[in-house]
């Protein structure tokens, strides 16, 4: 009798969560869930899927100050005006600029 394994989500990096347009006063900001512990110091994020040519609203961001307190699994970076509030795309690049997620 063969029975099937479980099939479990891949443990691989990629962008777990977002917000955009907060209240005023607030930032905002992207929450990457990263199982494996990746250093993301060299990881990027942007509004736009080319990495070399910043099309977007605005530059990519660097990943370089993300807080990983309190859960390090689900590192977070605040940004101000990343993002347009009508529609954008939010890019996960790794560190030769290839898009992750």
């Amino acid at each position: 009798m063969l029975v099937p394994s479980n099939v479990l989500a891949e443990n691989t990096l990629h962008i777990n969560e977002v917000l955009v347009h907060p209240a005023s006063g607030d930032k905002e900001w992207v929450e990457i869930y990263n199982p494996e512990g990746i250093d993301l110091t060299g990881y990027w994020i942007d509004d736009d899927d080319n990495f070399t040519e910043d099309s977007g609203n605005s530059a990519k961001k660097s990943l370089a100050t993300i807080t990983e307190e309190p859960d390090p699994f689900h590192p977070v970076i605040e940004v101000s005006s990343l993002f347009n509030n009508s529609g954008d795309h939010i890019v996960l690049f790794d560190t030769t600029g290839s898009i992750v997620d």
